[in-house]
Formats: structure tokens, sequence, C-alpha cells
């Protein structure tokens, strides 16, 4: 039997949930007995999760007209755009990965903590590059409790090692905290840490800040990212160009703590 696809387009594409489609390539007709036709679907998620879609074929078979069937599949969030980067800085049990999408970035680290006393950081950092001033804000919506704590939360950091300095403002599962480490022999990398107490009226879903005006670093949290609460001020002496972003441990180095943010703005 020679097989003739009737349908104008030959391929019909219908209720497509969480996708869009772009038919690339048509199949040809006629089609001869043991011979067979490709077609090609190009499909972009529009959502996280499961995608769907209906094929329709119209075609000269009494048996089956049209040939119709569902096509699904699953979709993950893509990596965050650009100037973003993901690394894991120390030693991690599980390698961290960072995705984004719609507005809502997913960072998920292992590592045995940040700031862990003299000890090199262990955690998942996703970061750009920023020079002079600036600003970095996030709403923190969400951490795992892989340990009372693990943290999640905006970095400033003065290089990529497992010794360098930084600044921090996150969030435990309990509440707030902010941290900082002072490089004082670069050589050896001993270092001192400081840090506030977590404050359990600002647990996520919160809102973090942390400014930079030349070598002071002000952190701050806030309920609505409107009204801010200054956590603390110091004064660090940084280069002109550091990183900035998300840092994320698990403190529990076998597992991930995946954590989540939205409203994500560097900026002066």
């Amino acid at each position: 039997m020679t097989l003739n696809l009737t349908g104008a387009p030959k391929v019909v594409v219908s209720t497509p949930v969480g996708c869009t489609v772009n038919i690339t390539i048509l199949p040809t007709s006629p089609i001869l007995a043991g011979v067979s036709s490709n077609f090609t679907l190009a499909v972009t998620p529009t959502t996280v999760g499961i995608w769907s879609l209906t094929l329709s074929i119209a075609n000269n078979d009494f048996n089956n007209n049209p040939y119709s069937c569902i096509v699904t599949g699953t979709s993950g969030w893509p990596p965050p755009p650009a100037p973003w980067k993901d690394i894991d800085i120390g030693t991690v049990g599980v390698k961290g990965n960072a995705t984004s999408f719609g507005g809502t970035y997913s960072v998920s680290g292992s590592g045995v903590d940040i700031g862990g006393g003299t000890a090199p950081d262990s955690f998942n950092f996703m970061y750009q590059p920023l020079t002079g001033n600036g600003t970095i804000i996030a709403k923190a919506l969400s951490t795992t409790n892989t340990s009372p704590l693990s943290k999640a939360g905006l970095m400033i950091r003065s290089d990529l090692t497992v010794g360098g300095s930084f600044i921090f403002a996150g969030v435990t599962p309990t509440g707030t905290l902010s941290m900082r480490r002072t490089v004082t022999n670069t050589r050896l990398r001993v270092s001192g840490i400081s840090s506030t107490a977590v404050d359990g009226a600002y647990a996520a879903p919160t809102w973090l800040k942390i400014v930079r005006s030349g070598n002071n670093f002000s952190s701050y949290k806030s309920h609505d990212g409107v009204n801010w609460v200054l956590i603390e001020t110091v004064n660090q002496t940084f280069l002109n160009t550091i990183y900035v972003g998300i840092a994320v441990t698990s403190r529990n180095n076998i597992t991930l703590n995946t954590a989540t943010f939205s409203n994500v703005t560097v900026g002066p």
C-alpha cells in the first residue's frame, strides 16, 4: 500500500501544554510500502516539569485515520544567565550546581561549612565579578534543613580560593545571620571569623542585602524588601574587583542543601 499524507500541513500539533513547538522538517508523501519518512519537531519547554503535545497526521489509511499520539517530556531548570557562573569551593562530598527559571534561582551545595574557624571553606557559589562599589539583593525563599547550621545566602568574596576573605549574610533553617572572615596572613591563610547571632524573626522567606562602599560592607535583612534593618557594618580591605553571589553549604558533606532565591539583583 502506498501511504498518502492528506493533511495540510502534513503534521498537525495541537494542545501544547508547557511548551512551544516548531516543525522543522516535514515528512514526504507519498510513502511507498516498506519505506519510512521522517519529520522533526523542535520543542521548547516554557515551564519546569512535565510538558505535552498532541500530534495528528491525516492519511489514506482507512483503518487508522488520522494517525495521532501524545508526546510528553520533562524539563529541568537551565543554568543561570550570564554573567552568573557557578563553582564548588573547597572539598565537597557532592557536586553542587546552580539553575534558574522565571526569575527564581536554585543553588545546591554540600560541604562542611562556610567560615568554619581556621578550616578551609567548603560550599557552592553562584557568582559574578563586581568592580568598585555595589549592592547585591535577594529574597531567600527556602533552604533545606540538612543541618541546624546549614547556610544559604549572599556573599561578597575576595577570591575563589578556599581561604578567601568574605562578607556573608544568609539564612540557617531557623533564622538569619551575618559572618565575615579577615585573612590576617595571606601566605598561611590564617584567618579570623566573627559572626552575629541567629535571628529567628527573619527566617526564610526573608530579604537580604549587602552594600559595599569602599572598604565598608553593610549587611541588611528585611521582611518586605523595602524597609531594611541593619545587621552590621564592618571595615575590610578588599581589592577593587571582587566576587558577589549566593553561597550555599549543607554542613553535611554527603548531601546537598538546595536553597531558592528570587529578586536577585547586582548593581551600583
